[in-house]
């Protein structure tokens, strides 16, 4: 997620409030990845995931409306 307008985009879509974070990317002390699946015909947002930038290190991925990771996605994820 590179701009203010694509958190904004992400936290539409997933329905949480992923657009507050944006000044904390601005000042590169987090930053915000979206992980997407593709079944072939369909590519849809699965998880909002924050990472500290200097550890690289996974602080929290949520789901649709905040949810857990669903085991799929968890999967991945690793």
């Amino acid at each position: 997620v590179l701009t203010e307008r694509d958190l904004r985009i992400e936290g539409s879509i997933l329905g949480h409030c992923v657009a507050r974070y944006a000044s904390r990317c601005a000042n590169r002390s987090t930053s915000i990845w979206s992980m997407k699946t593709d079944d072939g015909k369909t590519r849809r947002r699965v998880l909002t995931i924050e990472v500290t930038p200097e550890s690289m290190s996974i602080v929290q991925a949520k789901g649709k409306r905040n949810a857990p990771p669903t085991r799929r996605a968890a999967d991945i994820l690793r």
